[in-house]
């Protein structure tokens, strides 16, 4: 009788650690994610505004020069 030999299985003892995150628990991290991207749409929301602003102040300016030089003209 032929003794077929089966390799040994080492038992390995493994163990899943939690990586943690200290100081910012899951949740208030994806708010605070949520309220940085708010906060950057509020931005540029603002800077458009701001640059429709000065876009018409020029254009008021520009025809207002204009109307000036066309009354010095006469």
């Amino acid at each position: 009788m032929s003794q077929l030999k089966r390799p040994k299985s080492k038992s390995r003892n493994i163990t899943i650690e939690k990586t943690e995150i200290f100081g910012r628990p899951a949740g208030l991290a994806k708010t605070r994610k949520i309220i940085r991207a708010e906060k950057e749409r509020e931005y540029q929301f603002l800077r458009l505004c701001s640059q429709i602003k000065i876009d018409d102040f020029k254009k008021e300016r520009a025809e207002r020069q204009r109307d000036e030089r066309r009354a010095k003209r006469k």
